[in-house]
């Protein structure tokens, strides 16, 4: 069972939007990475554990709807799973007041070894932290 998803609020800028005036396709992708980066602090932020690295072994981004300026967007995150080196993290970008969906992202993170830099597999403490 998934536990309750790690939630960012987010207010479309100018600077987000493209030449058509919706959000660029890239302003999507650093939503997906900051809210992991941020579920991943506050899970870990006071535990004083090594942990190892995590990197971005794929994205596959379904964009649903045209994201514009001023749209207030909530953003959620939760890890459907982890096996071995790999944990898929999905993230939902919802309009904050009606829950539509704006876009999906699923991503398969790799975590590895901090003095290697190569795949390792993810500790039991770990999945637990993101679990």
């Amino acid at each position: 069972m998934k536990s309750s998803p790690f939630v960012l609020q987010k207010t479309v800028v100018k600077s987000d939007l493209d030449t058509l005036d919706h959000v660029n396709n890239v302003i999507y992708l650093q939503w997906v990475q900051e809210v992991a980066k941020a579920h991943w602090e506050k899970a870990t932020g006071h535990l004083k554990e090594d942990f190892g690295h995590w990197i971005v072994r794929s994205h596959h981004i379904t964009y649903k709807q045209a994201v514009k300026l001023g749209d207030k967007l909530q953003i959620e995150t939760y890890v459907k799973h982890s096996r071995g080196a790999l944990s898929e993290r999905l993230v939902n970008i919802f309009l904050q007041n009606s829950r539509i969906l704006m876009a999906h992202c699923s991503t398969q993170w790799c975590y590895v070894s901090t003095d290697t830099h190569k795949p390792i597999s993810i500790p039991k403490s770990v999945i637990e932290i993101l679990n």
